[in-house]
Protein backbone atom coordinates (compact mmCIF):
# COMPACT_ATOMS: atom_id res chain seq x y z
CA UNK A 1 0.00 0.00 0.00
CA UNK A 2 2.70 2.20 0.65
CA UNK A 3 4.59 1.77 -2.60
CA UNK A 4 1.09 2.64 -4.30
CA UNK A 5 0.52 6.10 -2.21
CA UNK A 6 4.42 6.25 -3.05
CA UNK A 7 3.96 5.99 -6.81
CA UNK A 8 0.72 8.16 -6.62
CA UNK A 9 2.69 10.90 -5.48
CA UNK A 10 5.36 10.52 -8.23
CA UNK A 11 3.03 10.83 -10.92
CA UNK A 12 1.10 14.00 -9.27
CA UNK A 13 4.66 15.48 -9.08
CA UNK A 14 5.17 14.58 -12.71
CA UNK A 15 1.92 16.15 -13.54
CA UNK A 16 2.60 19.24 -12.10
CA UNK A 17 5.98 19.73 -13.35
CA UNK A 18 4.48 18.98 -16.35
CA UNK A 19 2.14 21.57 -15.88
CA UNK A 20 4.56 24.05 -15.07
CA UNK A 21 6.48 23.77 -18.13
CA UNK A 22 3.51 23.95 -20.58
CA UNK A 23 2.02 27.20 -18.87
CA UNK A 24 5.78 28.75 -18.62
CA UNK A 25 7.09 27.70 -22.24
CA UNK A 26 6.04 30.44 -24.70
CA UNK A 27 3.43 29.10 -27.27
CA UNK A 28 4.01 29.43 -30.99
CA UNK A 29 0.66 31.86 -31.46
CA UNK A 30 1.84 32.79 -34.81
CA UNK A 31 5.35 32.76 -37.10
CA UNK A 32 7.94 35.27 -36.47
CA UNK A 33 8.23 37.61 -39.05
CA UNK A 34 11.15 39.95 -39.37
CA UNK A 35 9.55 43.26 -40.49
CA UNK A 36 6.10 43.96 -38.00
CA UNK A 37 3.09 44.37 -39.73
CA UNK A 38 0.28 46.17 -38.08
CA UNK A 39 -3.16 45.67 -39.66
CA UNK A 40 -1.36 45.03 -43.56
CA UNK A 41 -2.13 41.90 -43.98
CA UNK A 42 -6.42 42.97 -43.70
CA UNK A 43 -6.17 43.07 -47.18
CA UNK A 44 -5.43 39.08 -47.43
CA UNK A 45 -8.54 37.99 -45.97
CA UNK A 46 -10.59 38.14 -49.12
CA UNK A 47 -7.99 36.44 -50.97
CA UNK A 48 -7.37 33.07 -52.13
CA UNK A 49 -5.22 31.20 -53.79
CA UNK A 50 -4.91 27.16 -55.05
CA UNK A 51 -1.14 27.52 -54.90
CA UNK A 52 0.87 26.18 -51.82
CA UNK A 53 4.26 27.81 -50.86
CA UNK A 54 6.51 24.64 -51.32
CA UNK A 55 11.07 23.97 -50.82
CA UNK A 56 10.78 23.44 -54.77
CA UNK A 57 10.35 26.81 -54.79
CA UNK A 58 12.96 28.30 -53.09
CA UNK A 59 14.72 26.42 -54.40
CA UNK A 60 14.28 27.30 -57.70
CA UNK A 61 14.73 31.08 -56.86
CA UNK A 62 18.50 29.66 -55.22
CA UNK A 63 18.71 28.49 -58.95
CA UNK A 64 17.59 31.93 -60.29
CA UNK A 65 19.78 33.87 -57.59
CA UNK A 66 23.03 32.61 -57.82
CA UNK A 67 23.03 32.70 -61.42
CA UNK A 68 22.56 36.12 -61.62
CA UNK A 69 25.51 36.63 -58.54
CA UNK A 70 27.79 34.65 -61.27
CA UNK A 71 26.56 36.06 -64.32
CA UNK A 72 26.77 39.72 -62.81
CA UNK A 73 30.34 38.86 -61.32
CA UNK A 74 29.70 39.99 -58.22
CA UNK A 75 31.76 40.50 -54.92
CA UNK A 76 31.23 38.49 -51.50
CA UNK A 77 29.88 41.98 -50.13
CA UNK A 78 27.21 42.56 -52.35
CA UNK A 79 26.42 38.95 -52.86
CA UNK A 80 25.66 38.86 -48.72
CA UNK A 81 23.94 42.02 -49.48
CA UNK A 82 21.12 40.29 -52.02
CA UNK A 83 20.76 37.12 -50.19
CA UNK A 84 19.75 38.52 -46.91
CA UNK A 85 17.53 40.90 -48.91
CA UNK A 86 15.52 37.74 -50.82
CA UNK A 87 15.30 35.50 -47.80
CA UNK A 88 14.27 37.51 -45.63
CA UNK A 89 11.74 38.86 -48.18
CA UNK A 90 10.57 34.59 -48.86
CA UNK A 91 10.28 34.21 -44.91
CA UNK A 92 8.12 37.29 -43.98
CA UNK A 93 5.52 36.55 -46.87
CA UNK A 94 5.49 32.47 -45.99
CA UNK A 95 4.91 33.16 -42.28
CA UNK A 96 2.40 36.31 -43.04
CA UNK A 97 0.07 34.26 -45.35
CA UNK A 98 0.53 30.98 -42.82
CA UNK A 99 -0.47 33.38 -40.10
CA UNK A 100 -3.18 34.95 -41.93
CA UNK A 101 -4.75 31.71 -43.27
CA UNK A 102 -3.19 29.17 -41.02
CA UNK A 103 -0.99 27.43 -43.78
CA UNK A 104 1.28 28.26 -46.29
CA UNK A 105 -1.12 29.80 -49.08
CA UNK A 106 -0.40 31.00 -52.34
CA UNK A 107 3.23 31.56 -54.25
CA UNK A 108 6.13 32.40 -53.31
CA UNK A 109 7.47 33.53 -56.96
CA UNK A 110 6.10 37.41 -57.43
CA UNK A 111 7.63 38.78 -53.95
CA UNK A 112 11.02 36.55 -55.13
CA UNK A 113 11.20 38.04 -58.51
CA UNK A 114 9.98 41.92 -56.83
CA UNK A 115 12.84 41.51 -54.54
CA UNK A 116 15.97 40.19 -57.57
CA UNK A 117 14.42 42.60 -59.77
CA UNK A 118 15.52 45.60 -57.17
CA UNK A 119 19.20 44.14 -57.31
CA UNK A 120 19.06 43.28 -61.31
CA UNK A 121 16.60 45.29 -63.11
CA UNK A 122 18.02 44.64 -66.43
CA UNK A 123 17.31 41.30 -65.71
CA UNK A 124 13.93 41.93 -64.22
CA UNK A 125 11.95 40.66 -67.79
CA UNK A 126 13.36 37.22 -67.60
CA UNK A 127 13.25 37.77 -64.10
CA UNK A 128 9.57 37.69 -64.05
CA UNK A 129 9.12 35.24 -66.55
CA UNK A 130 9.50 32.33 -63.91
CA UNK A 131 6.88 33.56 -61.99
CA UNK A 132 3.40 31.53 -61.59
CA UNK A 133 1.17 34.08 -59.65
CA UNK A 134 -2.31 34.93 -58.78
CA UNK A 135 -4.43 37.82 -57.09
CA UNK A 136 -3.72 36.88 -53.70
CA UNK A 137 -0.02 36.21 -53.91
CA UNK A 138 0.30 39.45 -55.79
CA UNK A 139 -1.01 41.34 -53.18
CA UNK A 140 1.00 38.77 -50.00
CA UNK A 141 4.33 39.91 -52.45
CA UNK A 142 2.71 43.69 -52.18
CA UNK A 143 2.65 44.39 -48.36
CA UNK A 144 6.24 42.44 -47.97
CA UNK A 145 7.55 44.43 -50.63
CA UNK A 146 7.03 47.78 -49.07
CA UNK A 147 8.75 46.65 -45.91
CA UNK A 148 11.97 45.24 -48.68
CA UNK A 149 12.13 49.05 -50.04
CA UNK A 150 11.90 51.11 -46.78
CA UNK A 151 14.74 48.83 -45.22
CA UNK A 152 16.54 49.53 -48.87
CA UNK A 153 15.93 53.17 -48.73
CA UNK A 154 17.36 53.83 -45.42
CA UNK A 155 20.13 51.31 -46.16
CA UNK A 156 21.03 53.32 -49.23
CA UNK A 157 20.40 56.62 -47.63
CA UNK A 158 23.14 55.66 -44.93
CA UNK A 159 26.06 54.59 -46.92
CA UNK A 160 29.07 56.37 -47.40
CA UNK A 161 32.52 55.51 -48.17
CA UNK A 162 35.55 55.12 -45.19
CA UNK A 163 38.04 57.72 -44.56
CA UNK A 164 41.33 56.61 -46.77
CA UNK A 165 44.51 56.25 -44.60
CA UNK A 166 47.56 57.77 -46.66
CA UNK A 167 51.22 57.13 -46.38
CA UNK A 168 53.15 54.33 -47.61
CA UNK A 169 52.46 52.26 -44.03
CA UNK A 170 48.75 51.72 -45.23
CA UNK A 171 47.33 48.85 -47.71
CA UNK A 172 46.50 51.11 -50.88
CA UNK A 173 44.95 48.96 -53.67
CA UNK A 174 43.49 50.16 -57.25
CA UNK A 175 40.94 52.51 -57.55
CA UNK A 176 38.05 51.63 -56.72
CA UNK A 177 38.74 49.80 -53.69
CA UNK A 178 35.90 47.05 -52.84
CA UNK A 179 34.11 47.15 -50.36
CA UNK A 180 34.86 51.08 -49.15
CA UNK A 181 31.31 51.43 -48.49
CA UNK A 182 30.30 48.33 -47.01
CA UNK A 183 31.05 48.97 -43.37
CA UNK A 184 28.38 51.66 -43.65
CA UNK A 185 25.89 49.39 -44.64
CA UNK A 186 22.35 49.05 -42.38
CA UNK A 187 22.68 45.95 -40.20
CA UNK A 188 20.50 43.53 -39.77
CA UNK A 189 20.08 42.31 -36.47
CA UNK A 190 24.09 43.48 -34.91
CA UNK A 191 23.21 47.12 -33.51
CA UNK A 192 26.12 48.50 -35.00
CA UNK A 193 29.88 47.45 -36.25
CA UNK A 194 31.36 49.44 -34.02
CA UNK A 195 30.64 47.30 -31.17
CA UNK A 196 32.59 44.58 -32.91
CA UNK A 197 35.36 46.31 -33.86
CA UNK A 198 38.92 44.25 -34.06
CA UNK A 199 41.89 45.31 -31.70
CA UNK A 200 44.36 47.22 -33.05
CA UNK A 201 46.83 44.86 -34.64
CA UNK A 202 50.63 45.45 -33.14
CA UNK A 203 52.56 47.10 -35.58
CA UNK A 204 55.94 45.27 -34.60
CA UNK A 205 54.10 41.69 -35.08
CA UNK A 206 54.07 41.72 -39.18
CA UNK A 207 57.00 40.51 -40.49
CA UNK A 208 56.65 37.76 -37.81
CA UNK A 209 53.27 37.58 -39.09
CA UNK A 210 54.91 37.95 -42.66
CA UNK A 211 57.22 34.92 -41.93
CA UNK A 212 54.03 32.62 -41.05
CA UNK A 213 52.40 33.15 -44.00
CA UNK A 214 55.38 32.76 -46.59
CA UNK A 215 55.83 29.43 -44.85
CA UNK A 216 52.27 28.09 -45.07
CA UNK A 217 52.40 28.80 -49.04
CA UNK A 218 55.86 27.28 -49.24
CA UNK A 219 54.56 24.28 -47.24
CA UNK A 220 51.44 24.37 -49.09
CA UNK A 221 49.84 20.55 -49.79
CA UNK A 222 47.82 19.57 -52.68
CA UNK A 223 44.43 19.09 -49.99
CA UNK A 224 45.44 22.36 -48.84
CA UNK A 225 45.52 24.42 -52.58
CA UNK A 226 42.38 22.65 -52.89
CA UNK A 227 40.68 24.13 -50.61
CA UNK A 228 42.37 27.61 -51.11
CA UNK A 229 40.23 27.35 -54.80
CA UNK A 230 37.36 25.65 -53.14
CA UNK A 231 36.82 28.31 -50.42
CA UNK A 232 38.21 31.65 -52.42
CA UNK A 233 34.49 32.54 -54.04
CA UNK A 234 36.08 35.08 -56.48
CA UNK A 235 33.78 36.81 -58.75
CA UNK A 236 31.51 34.54 -60.91
CA UNK A 237 30.89 32.55 -58.25
CA UNK A 238 28.31 32.02 -55.96
CA UNK A 239 31.05 33.52 -53.36
CA UNK A 240 31.70 32.43 -49.59
CA UNK A 241 28.19 33.80 -48.28
CA UNK A 242 26.60 31.66 -51.15
CA UNK A 243 28.72 28.42 -50.39
CA UNK A 244 27.48 28.61 -46.80
CA UNK A 245 23.78 28.77 -47.70
CA UNK A 246 23.97 26.21 -49.95
CA UNK A 247 25.72 23.64 -47.35
CA UNK A 248 22.59 24.67 -44.83
CA UNK A 249 20.15 24.52 -47.75
CA UNK A 250 21.75 20.84 -48.37
CA UNK A 251 21.20 19.79 -45.21
CA UNK A 252 17.78 21.10 -44.67
CA UNK A 253 16.74 19.08 -47.38
CA UNK A 254 18.62 15.71 -46.10
CA UNK A 255 17.57 15.97 -42.56
CA UNK A 256 13.49 16.93 -44.05
CA UNK A 257 13.86 20.12 -41.87
CA UNK A 258 9.97 21.71 -41.72
CA UNK A 259 9.17 24.42 -44.14
CA UNK A 260 9.00 26.75 -41.69
CA UNK A 261 11.67 25.77 -39.88
CA UNK A 262 14.02 26.49 -43.28
CA UNK A 263 12.50 29.18 -44.40
CA UNK A 264 13.27 31.06 -40.76
CA UNK A 265 17.08 29.18 -40.66
CA UNK A 266 17.78 30.13 -44.35
CA UNK A 267 16.44 34.17 -43.11
CA UNK A 268 18.51 34.44 -40.03
CA UNK A 269 21.42 32.98 -41.45
CA UNK A 270 21.59 35.55 -44.74
CA UNK A 271 21.16 38.05 -42.50
CA UNK A 272 23.82 37.30 -39.73
CA UNK A 273 26.15 36.57 -42.79
CA UNK A 274 25.52 39.71 -44.18
CA UNK A 275 25.78 41.54 -40.62
CA UNK A 276 28.99 39.54 -40.52
CA UNK A 277 30.28 41.58 -43.51
CA UNK A 278 29.79 45.11 -42.58
CA UNK A 279 31.36 44.43 -39.28
CA UNK A 280 34.85 42.96 -41.12
CA UNK A 281 34.92 45.69 -43.29
CA UNK A 282 34.34 47.88 -40.98
CA UNK A 283 37.27 46.74 -39.48
CA UNK A 284 39.25 46.38 -42.49
CA UNK A 285 38.58 50.19 -43.67
CA UNK A 286 39.25 51.44 -39.88
CA UNK A 287 43.26 49.57 -40.22
CA UNK A 288 44.07 49.58 -43.65
CA UNK A 289 46.31 47.00 -43.20
CA UNK A 290 48.65 45.86 -46.06
CA UNK A 291 48.20 42.38 -47.47
CA UNK A 292 51.25 40.01 -46.95
CA UNK A 293 52.32 40.43 -51.04
CA UNK A 294 52.68 43.89 -50.36
CA UNK A 295 55.44 43.41 -47.72
CA UNK A 296 56.96 40.63 -49.97
CA UNK A 297 56.82 41.12 -53.72
CA UNK A 298 57.95 37.62 -54.19
CA UNK A 299 54.52 36.21 -52.99
CA UNK A 300 52.35 34.75 -55.51
CA UNK A 301 49.36 33.68 -53.89
CA UNK A 302 47.35 30.30 -55.02
CA UNK A 303 44.59 32.43 -56.10
CA UNK A 304 43.91 36.44 -56.61
CA UNK A 305 44.32 38.56 -53.82
CA UNK A 306 40.76 40.67 -53.25
CA UNK A 307 41.32 44.27 -53.27
CA UNK A 308 40.65 45.44 -49.98
CA UNK A 309 42.64 45.64 -46.68
CA UNK A 310 44.20 42.53 -45.39
CA UNK A 311 42.90 42.81 -41.61
CA UNK A 312 41.11 41.07 -40.27
CA UNK A 313 40.05 38.24 -42.62
CA UNK A 314 36.73 37.73 -44.49
CA UNK A 315 36.36 34.39 -45.44
CA UNK A 316 37.16 33.78 -41.74
CA UNK A 317 34.37 36.46 -40.31
CA UNK A 318 31.76 34.95 -42.43
CA UNK A 319 32.38 31.10 -41.58
CA UNK A 320 32.83 31.59 -38.33
CA UNK A 321 29.31 33.67 -37.99
CA UNK A 322 27.87 30.75 -40.33
CA UNK A 323 28.74 28.61 -37.84
CA UNK A 324 27.72 29.69 -34.64
CA UNK A 325 24.08 30.02 -36.15
CA UNK A 326 24.13 26.93 -37.82
CA UNK A 327 24.97 25.65 -34.29
CA UNK A 328 22.81 26.60 -32.50
CA UNK A 329 19.86 25.48 -35.08
CA UNK A 330 21.29 22.02 -36.16
CA UNK A 331 23.67 21.38 -33.04
CA UNK A 332 23.85 17.79 -34.04
CA UNK A 333 26.24 18.97 -36.92
CA UNK A 334 28.37 21.18 -34.91
CA UNK A 335 31.61 19.40 -35.60
CA UNK A 336 31.31 19.29 -39.41
CA UNK A 337 30.43 22.80 -38.99
CA UNK A 338 33.16 24.33 -37.50
CA UNK A 339 35.09 21.78 -39.53
CA UNK A 340 34.21 23.68 -42.63
CA UNK A 341 34.75 26.96 -40.95
CA UNK A 342 38.50 26.34 -40.01
CA UNK A 343 39.25 25.39 -43.41
CA UNK A 344 37.46 28.67 -45.07
CA UNK A 345 39.84 30.69 -42.56
CA UNK A 346 42.82 28.30 -42.62
CA UNK A 347 42.91 28.47 -46.57
CA UNK A 348 43.59 32.43 -47.08
CA UNK A 349 46.81 32.12 -45.16
CA UNK A 350 47.73 28.67 -46.85
CA UNK A 351 47.20 30.59 -50.01
CA UNK A 352 49.24 33.57 -49.52
CA UNK A 353 46.51 36.06 -49.66
CA UNK A 354 45.95 36.87 -45.13
CA UNK A 355 48.63 36.76 -42.17
CA UNK A 356 47.70 34.19 -39.37
CA UNK A 357 46.54 37.22 -37.60
CA UNK A 358 43.76 38.29 -39.78
CA UNK A 359 42.42 34.67 -39.61
CA UNK A 360 42.15 34.65 -35.98
CA UNK A 361 41.04 37.99 -35.32
CA UNK A 362 38.05 37.25 -37.94
CA UNK A 363 37.16 33.91 -36.43
CA UNK A 364 36.79 35.63 -32.81
CA UNK A 365 35.18 38.35 -34.73
CA UNK A 366 32.85 36.32 -36.28
CA UNK A 367 31.81 34.39 -33.35
CA UNK A 368 30.85 37.72 -31.20
CA UNK A 369 28.64 38.57 -34.41
CA UNK A 370 27.02 34.74 -34.67
CA UNK A 371 26.23 35.23 -30.82
CA UNK A 372 24.66 38.21 -30.85
CA UNK A 373 22.42 37.09 -33.51
CA UNK A 374 21.32 34.00 -31.96
CA UNK A 375 20.68 36.24 -28.93
CA UNK A 376 18.19 38.35 -30.72
CA UNK A 377 16.18 35.25 -31.73
CA UNK A 378 12.76 34.69 -29.91
CA UNK A 379 12.79 31.93 -27.33
CA UNK A 380 10.95 29.27 -29.17
CA UNK A 381 12.76 29.72 -32.19
CA UNK A 382 14.21 25.96 -32.47
CA UNK A 383 9.94 24.79 -31.66
CA UNK A 384 9.29 25.81 -35.31
CA UNK A 385 10.03 22.42 -36.21
CA UNK A 386 6.81 21.81 -34.57
CA UNK A 387 4.66 24.17 -36.78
Amino acid sequence: MRKLWMVIIILLIISILVGIYAFTTPKITSLPTYFTYKGEQAALNNLHSSQKMTAHTTKKWDGIMFDLVKSHKLGDATASRIYAYLYTAQRDAAFLSHNNKHRFMGSLDPISAEVLCLFFPKNCPHIKFQVKTDPYSNELAKIVLKKIKLHMILDTKQQKLSAEKPGGDHWAGSKPYFGQEVGSWKPWIIDSPQQFLAPKPNAQLWQDELRQTEQALQNITPNQTKAVVFWAGNPSTITPPGIWLTFANEYIEEEHVSFSKALFVRSVLAMGIADSVIAVFYSKYTYWIKRPFMLNPNIYTVMPTPNHPSYPAGHSTISATAAVILSYFFPKNTQNWWEKADEASSSRVWGGIHFPVDAKEGLILGRKVGNTVIQAQPPFALELDKK
